[in-house]
């Protein structure tokens, strides 16, 4: 459940990870400045070694043992992580405790896995919260996005900025609300190289319809532009799963992949399967040729990651076995 690969998608033998994770599931990985990765997911151990949801790497695949995790996380489990320039992780998902301290759903270590005390979210995000996009602006402030409707007893649905000391950002504007069918899925934070100012794209569904519109905010929460208003005749026709962004003129181009197989237009509607480029105004970018795209059982994701290369080449992994054929 663990590999790492050379640039030209060969296995790179000088990373060990013997017997590797012992349970389904992996579900974030970040990289620290000194090459040592942390890892979250459903698993209890890493090649016969006690890790409870949560390990660092060091380069070679071996377990960092300086990394201090104690019992790890306890009921639930940790879906996203994001890194801040310090080397600290931020920490979202089910879980509701870490190293034995109750903690619901979102939590700061320091770059050591011990708790950052600093980071105080108080009650956290209610129960039945899903958190489904987590990023750090270039600020230091913290985004996190996803289906939920309050967080420290505070109404934020869907969307919320934390301070670096884990209290909300009230100067956030963002106030759309979500629904028991509607919610935040993906999202993605792009900087700005023009106004230097980070800009935060995200994919709202609705199951009342089963549709996804795409929508992209500043950093202060105002609306920037409507991509995809989620309408029956600007939407795609199904879960966004992921999203990248890419500064282009004269449009910016945005790859998005899910559940979804068509983009719906005014003017009819374009066979997208689980993958498609779009511009800012919300048309199919034709220079991307997908082909047929991808191909999963029913309901199944395309990719749940996109990462730009800096070769310019995208690089996709999710649930797919088929892509145009």
């Amino acid at each position: 459940k663990i590999i790492r690969l050379n640039s030209d998608g060969s296995v790179d033998t000088s990373f060990n990870a013997g017997s590797g994770f012992n349970d389904d599931f992996t579900y974030g990985i970040v990289q620290q400045t000194d090459g040592k990765v942390v890892i979250i997911g459903f698993f209890t151990s890493y090649n016969g070694v006690l890790a409870n949801k949560i390990i660092r790497l060091n380069s070679d695949g071996s377990v960092d043992t300086s990394f201090n995790a104690g019992s790890g996380f306890g009921s639930g489990t940790p879906t996203k992580i994001a890194i801040q320039s310090d080397n600290k992780l931020i920490i979202t998902g089910s879980f509701t405790s870490y190293n034995g301290s109750p903690i619901n759903k979102i939590i700061r270590l320091n770059s050591d896995g011990t708790r950052d005390a600093s980071f105080n979210p108080g009650s956290g995000f209610s129960s039945d919260s899903e958190i489904n996009g987590l990023g750090v602006l270039s600020n230091g402030q913290i985004i996190v996005a996803g289906n939920f409707n309050s967080y420290n007893n505070v109404s934020c649905p869907m969307m919320i900025k934390l301070n670096s000391n884990g209290t909300i950002d009230t100067s956030f504007h963002y106030t759309s609300t979500g629904t028991s069918s509607k919610y935040i899925n993906a999202m993605h934070i792009t900087l700005d190289l023009i106004s230097g100012a980070d800009k935060i794209t995200i994919a709202i569904y609705d199951g009342s319809t089963n549709t996804s519109g795409l929508e992209r905010y500043l950093y202060n929460g105002y609306l920037d532009t409507v991509i995809l208003s989620g309408s029956s005749t600007n939407a795609v026709n199904g879960i966004i799963a992921a999203i990248h962004l890419l500064k282009s003129n004269p449009v910016d181009l945005y790859l998005l992949s899910g559940t979804f197989t068509e983009l719906r237009t005014s003017s009819g509607n374009i066979p997208a399967n689980r993958i498609i480029r779009i511009d800012s105004n919300g048309n199919k970018d034709n220079t991307f040729n997908y082909g047929t795209g991808f191909i999963n059982g029913s309901n199944i994701v395309g990719a749940n990651v996109i990462i730009f290369q800096t070769n310019g080449k995208y690089l996709l992994g999710g649930g797919f076995t088929v892509y145009n054929g």
